[in-house]
């Protein structure tokens, strides 16, 4: 309602088949952040926290790249 992006639900027990659609690199470690693009692709993860500051940089960099300021 009102939102702006869709959520997903993951409704099987088998966490391996989650992992491989969702970013067949990541080996399932937790916590794990991941930044997408709108069409799918990966432009920031990182396992094991968060870095907020290379977080930032690759969303820019994203924003950028779709539509320059």
């Amino acid at each position: 309602m009102n939102a702006s992006c869709g959520n997903l639900i993951f409704s099987s027990l088998d966490r391996e088949r989650l992992i491989d659609a969702f970013d067949p690199d990541w080996q399932g470690a937790l916590p794990y952040t991941v930044l997408l693009a709108p069409d799918g692709k990966i432009v920031y993860r990182q396992t094991d926290g968060m870095e907020p500051l290379a977080l930032r940089r690759a969303l820019v960099k994203a924003m950028n790249q779709l539509k320059p300021w």
